[in-house]
């Protein structure tokens, strides 16, 4: 899901900059650090409302998932909720075996802990319009109620 996609990059992103890699080759660190944004989502979201999307997505972390795909050309579309599920119907389409249970090298804190007022959330749907519309995605995410 893009939001927790975006979650997943800035949560990366402060690890980063608390470990000494923010400079001025990563701009959304270098801001992370700059401004002391490394204590809540909402308030990251908050400080790039009126950040160039460009300077953002020069992050490949922070990049469209749609930034990935090229048309006219085959490709194939997973996604990490249904990973399972995709990888067997790949599997099945280029008839191999692929395991149904993947290994989780890298796994993600759950983004269901952090709470994004509706203005962030709107502004989050903004930026990742073409993720949602193309790919499917609904708006809603499991944001704790």
């Amino acid at each position: 899901h893009p939001v927790e996609r975006f979650i997943s990059a800035y949560r990366y992103s402060v690890d980063m900059t608390a470990r000494g890699h923010a400079h001025p080759g990563h701009p959304i660190r270098m801001l992370i650090a700059d401004k002391g944004l490394d204590k809540s989502v909402q308030s990251f979201v908050e400080a790039i409302v009126d950040v160039d999307p460009k300077q953002l997505f020069a992050n490949l972390h922070f990049r469209p998932q749609m930034r990935w795909i090229q048309p006219g050309r085959p490709q194939f579309v997973g996604r990490h909720e249904t990973l399972s599920a995709d990888l067997q119907r790949l599997g099945r389409f280029l008839r191999v075996d692929i395991p149904e249970s993947p290994t989780v090298v890298n796994k993600s804190r759950s983004a269901a802990s952090v709470e994004l007022d509706p203005d962030a959330t709107a502004f989050l749907h903004k930026l990742y319009v073409n993720d949602f519309r193309l790919l499917g995605y609904h708006r809603e995410w499991n944001q704790p109620s």
